[in-house]
């Protein structure tokens, strides 16, 4: 029960009351405001946030409620007990998990009549570095990319000048049975046969004692990326349980509930809970931010890469995204992902912008310094300058001297030849008698 309240804790509250209490919110920030939905009023006083702790949660200053959404539901359902407010909660997941449309795919994914070993035969000969430079993107470890390439899961699918990676899932027998396509450059997904568990860890699986079990296949690699390549796990190609032979879990001590953080993920782990009682259940740890369990692997790497590129490696990654077209591999071999390479570039753009807005027009200073190295030579300039003027100081003041000894013999010369004697200065009196004692 502690988990279940956690998890419906972190749900997007104004998302769940506008689809199931028909709230109307205004969106200001991170705040969502709307009209009391517990009396009528003219002004909004009604409103919802996500804590810094990843809770949604609610304040109704008309009617004095507060809370999370276990709460709202306390209160406007009139229930008594908080068991009570989360099953009804899980009604509404599940209510919405049967009921909601399904996705517009491509034909593929209805018809089961395909011959998938005749497709896979025709895509094993395609060049496979598209599906390579998607996942390297996706921060998925390059081992574990390479070891899909040599066991042939990995494939590349073009269809309709659309590239997508493509997964060929195989059972615990090793026969082929279906391929799960995820489309490279867009969200598009569809799987070509009959949908089936798909794993790289069949053998270990019935004597695994801590199983993940996650939606898709590329939130498993994600596992494995971060938890390590022993991880042992299972992909759904979605959120249901049913109609999968899952007996292997049954062994497991611990089974590690890894579904999206949306409503249907959610369902997706009361189904987990409900199928298997005598395991124990956990829930991979997601942010409020996250996703998906590659959403925070992502989040992760960029992380790290903000911690270990320079702003000259910066700089560098954008003057090459400006003349080269290959953004996947650019971003590859910087190790980061295209997300986090777009937001270089456009950190860049912003700066360049400020710098041209900070520029007065006009001449530049000549002492207006860009690089440490143009200030050292700017120090060293000064410093040169410096050593000059002291030289001109010295020598125009020789040259001063000797103009005035010049002056003074001049003096006399005029003296003598009007027959004058000259009479020294006082000041040249005292310095004389001065001198003499």
């Amino acid at each position: 029960m502690k988990q279940e309240m956690e998890a419906l804790k972190r749900l997007n509250m104004a998302e769940l009351l506008s689809r199931y209490y028909h709230i109307q919110f205004t969106h200001s920030g991170n705040t969502y405001a709307s009209l009391s939905p517990f009396c009528e009023e003219s002004r909004p006083s009604f409103f919802v946030k996500q804590e810094s702790d990843g809770h949604w949660l609610f304040k109704d200053f008309s009617s004095g409620c507060r809370g999370s959404i276990i709460d709202f539901v306390l209160s406007k359902e009139n229930l008594k007990d908080v068991s009570d407010a989360v099953r009804h909660l899980q009604h509404l997941l599940h209510q919405r998990a049967s009921t909601s449309p399904l996705e517009a795919l491509p034909p593929a994914t209805v018809d089961k009549s395909y011959d998938v070993n005749n497709i896979y035969d025709q895509l094993k000969d395609n060049a496979i570095d598209g599906s390579r430079d998607y996942l390297l993107s996706r921060a998925i470890l390059p081992a574990l990319v390479d070891q899909l390439i040599d066991e042939q899961i990995l494939l590349c699918n073009r269809h309709k000048n659309v590239s997508y990676c493509t997964f060929a899932v195989y059972d615990k027998d090793k026969e082929l049975r279906c391929l799960d396509n995820h489309e490279i450059d867009g969200a598009r997904k569809f799987v070509l046969g009959k949908k089936h568990v798909f794993s790289m860890d069949w053998p270990q699986l019935p004597q695994g004692n801590r199983i993940y079990i996650c939606e898709s296949i590329i939130d498993y690699l994600s596992i494995k990326t971060l938890d390590g390549l022993s991880s042992t796990g299972i992909a759904l190609l979605g959120n249901q349980l049913n109609g999968y032979d899952l007996g292997f879990l049954n062994n497991a001590q611990t089974l590690v509930s890894c579904f999206d953080n949306d409503g249907g993920g959610f369902s997706a782990y009361l189904d987990l809970t409900e199928n298997y009682p005598a395991n124990q259940i956990e829930l991979y740890e997601l942010q409020a931010n996250q996703k998906d369990i590659n959403d925070r692997l992502m989040s992760e790497q960029q992380s790290q890469a903000a911690q270990r590129l320079t702003a000259p490696d910066k700089l560098a990654i954008y003057r090459a995204f400006v003349r080269g077209d290959n953004r996947s591999q650019l971003a590859r071999e910087w190790g980061i992902d295209r997300s986090y390479l777009y937001k270089i570039v456009k950190e860049c753009e912003a700066t360049i912008l400020n710098n041209f807005a900070e520029k007065r027009p006009g001449r530049r200073s000549v002492y207006d310094v860009e690089t440490i190295s143009e200030a050292r030579h700017q120090i060293g300039q000064l410093e040169a300058d410096k050593q000059k003027l002291a030289k001109d100081k010295e020598y125009y003041y020789a040259q001063s001297e000797f103009l005035k000894l010049r002056l003074k013999f001049s003096d006399q010369q005029v003296a003598e030849l009007k027959g004058e004697k000259e009479t020294p200065k006082k000041s040249h009196i005292k310095k004389k008698r001065k001198q003499r004692r």
